[in-house]
């Protein structure tokens, strides 16, 4: 189970966005609204530390993904079955144009949510 940061921003499970109103002392102590984007009518739910609704055993809140980039170099390689190969990611252009080889065919930026497997 992920660890909410309730310092950071939160959303439902599905996207939309949360706010914490407050914590109260109870089994499911965080008190979450969520909604209003079209009607102004927010939903107040009660959930555990860890975004657990108490109707549910499902995470409902969660902290919202970051987006990250990268960049990678593409490289031709018509001596294999598959004729591109990739370079590991790199935090900057800088890096990737630094470690390229002479046989780059290009170099693309890439964007991911935090905790996508990307490393």
């Amino acid at each position: 189970m992920t660890q909410i940061n309730w310092n950071k921003p939160i959303q439902t499970y599905d996207g939309h966005p949360a706010r914490l109103l407050g914590k109260v002392a109870h089994n499911y102590p965080m008190v979450v609204a969520f909604g209003g984007e079209t009607d102004n009518t927010e939903t107040i739910i009660q959930c555990s530390e860890d975004g657990i609704s108490r109707y549910s055993d499902m995470p409902y809140i969660i902290n919202v993904p970051i987006t990250c980039y990268a960049w990678i170099n593409i490289y031709k390689d018509p001596s294999k079955v598959y004729p591109l190969s990739l370079s590991k990611p790199f935090g900057s252009k800088e890096e990737a144009d630094a470690a390229r080889y002479t046989e780059r065919f290009a170099c693309i930026r890439i964007a991911f949510k935090e905790g996508d497997g990307v490393k």
